[in-house]
């Protein structure tokens, strides 16, 4: 049973001695090694290397876009408590106010509560309106004017500015409805 092919088919009379006497072109041998030899690839650490340092950029730039967030956030309540301290003794708002103001602020249309007196003040400009916190407060112009200096998007501009979109297509004047 452990005779090989060639010495089987040469007893058979199959296979000639001359040509079965020749060396076989490629002689196969078994592997001595048991474990896989890893050898050192240019790509594949250079693609590892690439990966390492791409996380790396991810996570700094993470790092940075949350400390900027939180100096931002830093930034905005250290203006509300200036805002709180210059509002908290000179706001002018009455619970019994019965006239509704209105004006845009943040491309809405925002309303204030007043009496007559100080509907007409406020239409003249000696007071202003500051917004703080989700609600809006009537103070002197002079404090609207230190208001708007700390943060310019607090005070809403009263004057009603006129909408762009209409300087471009303006109404024709022989329009009869």
């Amino acid at each position: 049973m452990s005779e090989s092919l060639r010495d089987q088919l040469l007893k058979a009379g199959l296979a000639k001695t001359k040509v079965a006497n020749k060396k076989p072109l490629r002689q196969h041998k078994k592997s001595t090694r048991t474990k896989p030899v890893h050898t050192k690839s240019g790509g594949s650490s250079d693609l590892a290397s690439a990966w390492r340092a791409r996380a790396k950029y991810e996570k700094d730039s993470a790092k940075k876009r949350i400390a900027l967030k939180q100096a931002e956030q830093k930034r905005r309540r250290e203006i509300n408590n200036k805002l709180v301290d210059l509002l908290d003794s000179n706001k002018q708002n009455k619970d019994s106010a019965e006239i509704c103001r209105n004006f845009s602020h943040f491309g809405k249309i925002r309303k204030i509560m007043l009496d007559k007196q100080q509907l007409e003040q406020l239409n003249s400009g000696s007071l202003g309106v500051v917004y703080l916190r989700g609600r809006y407060y009537l103070v002197d112009a002079a404090i609207a004017v230190e208001a708007k200096k700390l943060s310019p998007e607090h005070v809403p501009d009263l004057q009603g500015v006129d909408n762009p979109e209409e300087s471009e297509h303006p109404v024709p004047d022989d329009l009869v409805w």
